[in-house]
């Protein structure tokens, strides 16, 4: 039930955040992951969001379990370093 929450809310801010990539065009793009338990990808084990931190693209923890096997969706953008 979370996980389909959580991902409800991904969508939305995908939708958002669409528009801002233009406005950046050489930043680099932050993402939503969806974690599987096989290659079926029916089952979700588990979700990450990439983070931007001091202008850089930083990899969030994983909820749940991180496999091999996933999906993974534009969330938004990291500008770059901000001086």
């Amino acid at each position: 039930m979370t996980f389909r929450i959580v991902g409800a809310a991904v969508a939305a801010g995908v939708v958002l955040s669409a528009a801002s990539l233009a406005m950046w065009p050489d930043s680099v793009r932050m993402y939503e992951y969806t974690y599987y338990s096989d290659a079926s990808k029916t089952t979700q084990v588990g979700f990450s969001f990439d983070q931007c931190i001091n202008g850089h693209v930083v990899p969030g923890q994983a909820h749940g379990t991180a496999t091999a096997y996933y999906t993974r969706h534009v969330i938004g953008q990291c500008p770059g370093y901000l001086y």
